[in-house]
């Protein structure tokens, strides 16, 4: 779990980064469960999860 922990300087960066990640999970996610099989859309949800949850630690651990 290290590549949470951002040195104060390089934060910022990895939180906009990270933001336009979370975008991009979320669009991708939205096209899955909309063309592609439920399977398919429940592995993604689980994965999009994790770096949800991911992003919320890396705010904690600040």
């Amino acid at each position: 779990m290290h590549f949470l922990q951002w040195r104060p300087s390089t934060s910022l960066c990895g939180y906009y980064i990270f933001n336009h990640l979370w975008l991009d999970l979320t669009c991708h996610y939205v096209v899955l469960t909309k063309f592609f099989n439920k399977q398919l859309g429940l592995l993604f949800r689980s994965r999009s999860l994790y770096y949800c949850l991911a992003f919320i630690v890396s705010i904690w651990n600040e």
